[in-house]
Protein backbone atom coordinates (compact mmCIF):
# COMPACT_ATOMS: atom_id res chain seq x y z
CA UNK A 1 0.00 0.00 0.00
CA UNK A 2 3.05 2.58 0.95
CA UNK A 3 4.50 1.89 -2.81
CA UNK A 4 0.99 2.80 -4.12
CA UNK A 5 1.38 6.11 -2.13
CA UNK A 6 4.81 6.81 -2.99
CA UNK A 7 3.96 5.99 -6.62
CA UNK A 8 1.16 8.55 -6.58
CA UNK A 9 3.46 11.01 -5.06
CA UNK A 10 5.90 10.75 -7.81
CA UNK A 11 3.15 10.80 -10.61
CA UNK A 12 1.66 14.05 -9.10
CA UNK A 13 4.95 15.66 -8.55
CA UNK A 14 6.24 14.89 -12.43
CA UNK A 15 3.38 16.56 -13.66
CA UNK A 16 3.41 19.64 -11.65
CA UNK A 17 7.10 19.84 -12.60
CA UNK A 18 6.77 19.45 -16.13
CA UNK A 19 3.62 22.15 -16.15
CA UNK A 20 5.50 24.45 -14.06
CA UNK A 21 8.85 24.40 -16.06
CA UNK A 22 7.09 24.38 -19.48
CA UNK A 23 4.30 26.18 -19.28
CA UNK A 24 4.28 28.20 -16.33
CA UNK A 25 1.80 31.25 -17.60
CA UNK A 26 -0.81 28.77 -17.11
CA UNK A 27 -0.73 28.87 -13.45
CA UNK A 28 0.10 32.98 -13.41
CA UNK A 29 -1.36 34.26 -16.04
CA UNK A 30 -0.28 35.57 -19.66
CA UNK A 31 1.58 38.22 -18.19
CA UNK A 32 3.53 36.40 -15.75
CA UNK A 33 6.76 38.10 -14.87
CA UNK A 34 10.14 37.06 -15.53
CA UNK A 35 10.97 36.58 -11.75
CA UNK A 36 7.42 34.60 -11.72
CA UNK A 37 8.67 32.52 -14.56
CA UNK A 38 11.84 31.81 -12.73
CA UNK A 39 10.46 31.14 -9.10
CA UNK A 40 7.58 28.37 -11.09
CA UNK A 41 10.53 26.90 -12.83
CA UNK A 42 12.62 26.79 -9.54
CA UNK A 43 9.29 25.34 -8.05
CA UNK A 44 8.95 22.77 -11.04
CA UNK A 45 12.94 21.52 -10.37
CA UNK A 46 11.89 20.83 -6.18
CA UNK A 47 9.03 19.19 -7.78
CA UNK A 48 11.42 16.86 -9.88
CA UNK A 49 13.29 16.33 -6.68
CA UNK A 50 10.43 15.27 -4.64
CA UNK A 51 8.87 12.71 -7.54
CA UNK A 52 12.38 11.51 -7.90
CA UNK A 53 12.76 11.07 -4.04
CA UNK A 54 9.65 9.03 -4.39
CA UNK A 55 10.30 7.20 -7.07
CA UNK A 56 13.55 5.60 -5.89
CA UNK A 57 11.60 4.50 -2.76
CA UNK A 58 9.38 2.92 -4.69
CA UNK A 59 11.46 1.02 -6.92
CA UNK A 60 13.55 0.17 -3.75
CA UNK A 61 11.16 -1.40 -1.93
CA UNK A 62 9.48 -3.20 -5.19
CA UNK A 63 12.54 -4.13 -6.57
CA UNK A 64 15.08 -4.59 -3.71
CA UNK A 65 12.23 -5.42 -1.11
CA UNK A 66 14.39 -3.50 1.11
CA UNK A 67 12.84 -0.58 3.57
CA UNK A 68 16.80 0.42 4.77
CA UNK A 69 16.05 4.56 4.75
CA UNK A 70 12.06 4.10 4.08
CA UNK A 71 11.49 5.83 7.90
CA UNK A 72 12.98 9.30 6.87
CA UNK A 73 11.78 9.42 3.43
CA UNK A 74 7.90 9.06 4.49
CA UNK A 75 8.59 11.57 7.32
CA UNK A 76 10.22 14.03 4.80
CA UNK A 77 7.46 13.67 2.56
CA UNK A 78 5.04 14.22 5.09
CA UNK A 79 7.04 17.28 6.94
CA UNK A 80 7.32 18.92 2.68
CA UNK A 81 3.58 17.92 2.02
CA UNK A 82 3.07 19.45 5.34
CA UNK A 83 4.53 22.65 5.18
CA UNK A 84 3.31 23.14 1.18
CA UNK A 85 -0.11 22.60 2.64
CA UNK A 86 0.16 25.08 5.02
CA UNK A 87 1.36 27.72 2.87
CA UNK A 88 -1.51 27.04 0.56
CA UNK A 89 -4.16 27.67 3.11
CA UNK A 90 -2.97 30.62 3.77
CA UNK A 91 -2.43 31.79 0.19
CA UNK A 92 -6.07 30.37 -0.74
CA UNK A 93 -7.29 32.63 2.75
CA UNK A 94 -5.58 35.34 0.61
CA UNK A 95 -7.10 34.32 -2.83
CA UNK A 96 -3.78 33.83 -4.11
CA UNK A 97 -3.99 30.14 -4.76
CA UNK A 98 -6.62 27.80 -5.42
CA UNK A 99 -8.54 25.36 -3.18
CA UNK A 100 -7.15 22.21 -5.01
CA UNK A 101 -3.31 22.60 -4.29
CA UNK A 102 -4.82 23.02 -0.80
CA UNK A 103 -6.26 19.98 -0.60
CA UNK A 104 -4.19 17.65 -2.67
CA UNK A 105 -1.05 18.64 -0.44
CA UNK A 106 -3.03 18.18 2.70
CA UNK A 107 -3.90 15.07 1.70
CA UNK A 108 -0.36 13.61 1.03
CA UNK A 109 0.37 15.08 4.22
CA UNK A 110 -2.14 13.13 6.52
CA UNK A 111 -1.28 10.17 3.89
CA UNK A 112 2.63 10.50 4.56
CA UNK A 113 2.48 11.48 8.67
CA UNK A 114 0.09 8.18 9.31
CA UNK A 115 2.39 5.95 6.69
CA UNK A 116 5.39 7.54 9.12
CA UNK A 117 3.50 6.93 12.58
CA UNK A 118 2.97 3.29 11.24
CA UNK A 119 6.61 2.71 10.24
CA UNK A 120 8.11 3.47 13.32
CA UNK A 121 5.18 2.62 15.71
CA UNK A 122 4.11 -0.80 14.34
CA UNK A 123 1.40 -2.53 15.90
Amino acid sequence: MLAFWLGLNSLFEFAVAIAFILAPQQFFGAEISSLEFALARVVGAGAIAIGSLSLFFVLNQILLKSSLALHPAIATLAIFHGSVALVQWLNFSNQAAPLAIAIIHSGFAVTFLVCSYRLYFPS
